[in-house]
């Protein structure tokens, strides 16, 4: 296995990475990833990042790589968590990441239980997982830091669930794969 996905800025620029092998992981696109950390414009420095069913990690090293403090990666998967450790230990960044291997509903019960919060929640489940389920249930346990972002990517056909308390802060479509930045406050979250 090759490494085949490339980091688009930052630290870690041009940096490969691996993704798990299988039809398991969508790997969000390079000009995804970078679409959407030119519309996070900057929220990276110095925030504390949750990557929720993340796959191979990407997004959450793109964080890293541009100034994230810390980057939490969780997927259900074996698979994708050894290859997440072992892009961490290729790019040297392991002492800023941790690992768990749970769902997502057990992963944010120990976030909760730990009074963990995030100021950036990369959430990129599998495109036909009913997305308001995941959302209602990061906001009743406080995983989003106030005034914090969660980056939704999903499909382009599918509306964006927002509950009580959340709105849109930009959306941009890419063919099949849409981005949505979902804040809690009123206020810019840059």
């Amino acid at each position: 296995m090759k490494p085949s996905l490339v980091l688009t800025g930052g630290e870690y620029r041009s940096r490969r990475l691996f993704a798990p092998e299988g039809t398991d992981t969508r790997p969000t696109r390079a000009i995804v990833r970078e679409a959407l950390f030119n519309m996070l414009q900057g929220a990276c420095e110095g925030a504390r990042v949750l990557d929720l069913f993340a796959g191979s990690g990407a997004l959450g090293f793109e964080a890293l790589s541009r100034g994230a403090i810390k980057a939490t990666f969780c997927d259900c998967a074996a698979r994708a968590m050894a290859v997440i450790r072992k892009n961490a230990g290729m790019l040297k960044a392991a002492g800023r990441c941790e690992f768990l291997q749970l769902d997502w509903h057990k992963v944010l019960e120990q976030l909760a239980a730990a009074g963990q919060q995030f100021d950036l929640i990369l959430l990129d489940p599998p495109y036909e997982m009913e997305k308001a389920p995941v959302m209602d249930e990061i906001l009743s346990r406080r995983t989003l830091a106030a005034g914090g972002t969660i980056a939704l990517e999903h499909s382009s056909r599918e509306a964006v669930p927002l509950l009580q308390g959340t709105g849109v802060f930009r959306s941009r479509r890419y063919g099949e794969t849409s981005i949505t930045l979902i804040t809690t406050s009123s206020e810019d979250p840059t």
